[in-house]
């Protein structure tokens, strides 16, 4: 009993470069979407059974700017008590540059969802800046406006400092 699969998820994807083009473009399904890690943890409605989920997405670079595209959805509507099908997309635009010979780079994002009040915001905007320090250690500043499914706003500022090794 304790060994069975109970859940499955297959992903496939294409990504290609050509000069200063880029493109890398995936699709994916999930038997069950609230296996997905923390994705049960911030509801308030009992899951009442596991549903199936699907997520696409869309990466274009071209020269030093990068355009992402991202969906994913519930495929199920008995999936929580009130027939909900939560669902979001994100759409970034993001932009490589050097500042005094450190790589740097500015993001622009929008972020909407739909049957989804108690797991995410119904829109953000957010914009963030990032500046490798050296190499393998970068910091980066970004703000972001998220709205609620009532009209309420919150705003949050976030500074990360990281270290890649």
């Amino acid at each position: 009993e304790d060994d069975m699969i109970d859940s499955f998820g297959v992903m496939a994807g294409y990504a290609f470069e050509a000069d200063a083009i880029s493109v890398d473009a995936s699709a994916g399904y999930i038997s069950n979407i609230s296996s997905s890690s923390g994705f049960v943890g911030g509801l308030s409605d009992p899951v009442d059974e596991f549903a199936s989920g699907v997520a696409v997405s869309l990466i274009v670079g071209i020269a030093d700017f990068t355009l992402i595209g991202e969906y994913v959805a519930v495929l199920d509507d008995d999936y929580m008590a009130d027939a909900a099908e939560p669902s979001a997309w994100n759409l970034e635009a993001g932009y490589g540059f050097e500042i005094s010979g450190h790589a740097s780079n500015l993001a622009l994002s929008y972020q909407q969802s739909d049957d989804a009040e108690d797991l995410l915001a119904e829109t953000r905007i957010g914009a963030a800046l990032g500046y490798e320090i050296t190499e393998g250690l970068g910091v980066t500043f970004e703000v972001l406006q998220d709205e609620d499914y009532d009209g309420n706003k919150n705003n949050a500022v976030t500074c990360q400092l990281a270290l890649e090794f």
